[in-house]
């Protein structure tokens, strides 16, 4: 292995060359120097160009081709290696570009004049620290928690010459990090890129950004780091490909690979990725390419997204999935606490027979009512009890309450209800457990009727008759209920549920209002009932006497907008901080400045300016807008 470095520093003059030597790429022998890359089957994927003489590796990569018998693809090359190779008889295809920094015309300004967020963390103290070798183990627990946290933000993993590895051949790179106040805001590697024996320049390979790092800290880390390179007579710096950046529209291949840069940004946001590396500007862009040999451009295409999802297709396809969605489904912390360290399994699923044994439960539940239907169209017994059972309030019976959710009108009414207790019983069984999702069904399918029921009752009282009748002699059935009970379960576990509680809520509404029927309304019962689990009474005295006061005192407004005039309301209701002004020492523990008091007594003047009230004789109604 020592003397696959020893050749390295002497012909890796790529910017990708220290990647390619990376774990995961095979070690391929060439004459006076070597290859690096992946093979699968008849076909090799070389990282990067060789390691040996430059003149000679066009004829290296021909001679491996024609040795192996294989077809060979060969990413990112220089133009210069490309342009040699189509003579060759090469598929060339440019794929993307590299910025370029040639420090000595770089520095003849200060960077930061077009860089605003960065220059201004500087001024706030923000300063680079470049961490030697021998003092690397201080602050090598607090970068790896940071790395850790930045992996975790990452939905799937890269390989190929995208590997992040910052503690690879950690002796080769030079560590840099950022901090403010004592604090590391992020921390970063450059690699050299040498060429015999000489060192040309760095590469910054590894860029990892603390989750609580402050606007522009990237780039203010990348500049100083220049800066300071600058000084040591460093000429260049690269900061990598920017891929499909900058292509040239010379075909279908290239016009659709513009395409995707301009347009695409469900797997990567290549535009993104180019604007960063852009706003720095670089000297020079360098175009890089993708070589072929036997292989058509969709084919060398595949190898490449081979090459960097290492674990295959299939899990890049659900680590995609993960990141668009992901974010609405993130768990609270606490639910994963409770699955992760009280019970001690895994959040999700491991295997299907996994999901079968997490959320038995449920398919029996699915198939229970599946099953139920299926008599009812075709056993006249069953049929019978049906029409005995509707959840009537006018007559509410036994059957009513106990059998009515069980049944459905029709094959259409039974899908839509199953279908979403399905989808929200797999996920509160799986992830809270089978006794929390029985608690919930239950409670959808017993409870939100005649809950429904005992509070629309009273209120309709107030309605014209035909409401009342139309309400009284509703019938329902189904286990929609459960769904929206098991809907409640599952938002109390997720940290945004907005945008799953829309669609439902507005269905409810729609429900209600074009079969004319209050009782509807149990669905928003349901969903209330599954979001019990978010009441939260460890502070229960506390919160129910901050309510009694609440309740009083909006009252007391009330009764005082019939007491006094409109005017003297609203300004005795100004008053208000005044009274936490004075208060909060008493309640809270404040300390009560002389500054608080003058601010009070300034604001107490005011309002009695306005209302003007009677001093002859105390008001009630002023005591109650007060």
């Amino acid at each position: 292995m020592e003397q696959e470095w020893d050749i390295f520093k002497e012909y890796g003059n790529r910017t990708s060359s220290f990647m390619s030597m990376y774990p995961g790429l095979e070690h391929i022998k060439i004459e006076n120097g070597q290859a690096r890359g992946i093979t699968y089957g008849n076909r090799i994927v070389l990282a990067t160009e060789p390691h040996c003489d430059e003149e000679s590796r066009a004829q290296a990569i021909i001679d491996l081709r024609n040795s192996r018998d294989k077809k060979l693809c060969l990413f990112p090359i220089g133009e210069k290696l490309a342009s040699v190779l189509h003579e060759k008889d090469f598929s060339v295809w440019q794929v993307g570009s590299e910025p370029i920094f040639e420090l000595e015309d770089y520095f003849r300004s200060d960077p930061l004049d077009a860089l605003p967020l960065g220059r201004t963390l500087k001024k706030r103290g923000a300063e680079l620290v470049e961490i030697k070798l021998s003092d690397l183990d201080r602050y090598k627990d607090e970068l790896q928690a940071i790395h850790e946290d930045w992996k975790q933000q990452k939905t799937f993993e890269l390989g190929f010459l995208n590997q992040v590895d910052p503690f690879f051949k950690y002796n080769l790179k030079r560590w840099f990090i950022l901090t403010v106040r004592g604090t590391i805001q992020a921390f970063m590697t450059a690699v050299p890129f040498c060429y015999n024996g000489r060192i040309l320049g760095y590469y910054f390979n590894d860029i990892i950004r603390s989750d609580k790092a402050r606007a522009g800290t990237n780039e203010l880390l990348i500049v100083e780091v220049m800066r300071l390179l600058h000084a040591e007579k460093i000429p260049e710096v690269r900061l990598g490909m920017a891929p499909l950046s900058r292509i040239e529209k010379k075909g279908p291949a290239s016009a659709f690979l513009d395409f995707l840069f301009r347009r695409h940004r469900f797997i990567y946001n290549f535009s993104g990725h180019y604007q960063f590396k852009s706003k720095l500007n670089p000297t020079r862009w360098d175009n890089l390419y993708l070589a072929s040999s036997g292989l058509g451009f969709i084919h060398s295409l595949k190898c490449v997204i081979n090459a960097h999802f290492p674990k295959g297709l299939w899990v890049l396809a659900q680590g995609i999935v993960a990141r668009q969605w992901g974010k609405h489904l993130e768990l609270k912390q606490a639910v994963k606490t409770m699955k992760q360290a009280d019970r001690g399994e895994d959040l999700f699923f491991r295997s299907f027979r996994d999901y079968l044994f997490r959320t038995k439960v449920t398919h029996l539940c699915v198939v229970f009512f599946v099953v139920l239907h299926l008599l009812k169209v075709s056993v006249p017994s069953v049929a019978g009890l049906f029409a005995q059972s509707a959840y009537t309030p006018a007559t509410v019976t036994i059957k009513g309450l106990t059998l009515c959710p069980l049944f459905h009108n029709d094959g259409f009414h039974l899908f839509g209800d199953q279908l979403s207790f399905y989808i929200f019983g797999v996920f509160v069984e799986g992830v809270l457990g089978a006794g929390y999702f029985v608690i919930l069904t239950l409670a959808g399918l017993f409870l939100s009727n005649p809950v429904t029921h005992a509070l629309l009752d009273p209120v309709l009282k107030h309605f014209p008759d035909f409401y009342q009748n139309h309400f009284l002699h509703v019938k329902d059935y189904g286990s929609s209920n459960a769904v929206f009970t098991l809907l409640g379960g599952t938002g109390a576990c997720l940290t945004k549920k907005t945008w799953l509680f829309i669609p439902f809520l507005f269905y409810s509404l729609i429900i209600a209002a074009s079969l004319e029927s209050f009782l509807a309304l149990h669905h928003i019962v349901a969903l209330a009932l599954g979001r019990l689990r978010d009441v939260q009474t460890a502070r229960l005295p506390q919160h129910l006497i901050r309510n009694i006061i609440h309740f009083t005192g909006q009252n007391l407004w009330f009764w005082a907008l019939t007491a006094i005039p409109l005017a003297q309301v609203f300004a005795l209701e100004f008053t208000s901080p005044i009274w936490v002004i004075l208060l909060s020492p008493l309640l809270l523990g404040e300390r009560l400045t002389k500054v608080k008091l003058a601010a009070a007594a300034l604001g107490f003047a005011g309002a009695m300016v306005v209302a003007r009230p009677d001093m002859t004789r105390l008001d009630p109604g002023v005591l109650a807008a007060a």
